[in-house]
């Protein structure tokens, strides 16, 4: 399994933004996550930065590492697969 880091967490309009490192060489991405889809996929059950390691390892299981991209917000998943908000929960 690949190696998901969540380093940093900043709180910003609308939601928060996070920095994580991917992999064994820790490749940084920047993850934007909207309030509204932490709501809908977490259900404030977990924390926000919890969520997105979720969200970057569901990418990686689907997309491989590669799949990562380097700058990306949560929500744009929905084009690439749309059944993320029935499958992300429960990855959680």
């Amino acid at each position: 399994m690949a190696q998901v880091s969540v380093e940093d967490e900043r709180e910003e309009a609308g939601g928060w933004r996070f920095r994580v490192l991917v992999g064994a060489e820790d490749r940084a991405c920047e993850v934007r996550l909207s309030w509204v889809d932490y709501e809908l996929w977490a259900r404030g059950q977990h924390p926000p930065a919890r969520g997105v390691e979720a969200l970057v390892r569901y990418l990686i299981d689907r997309d491989g590492e590669s799949g990562v991209r380097t700058k990306f917000d949560a929500a744009s998943l929905r084009r690439m697969h749309p059944t993320i908000d029935r499958e992300l929960p429960t990855m959680l």
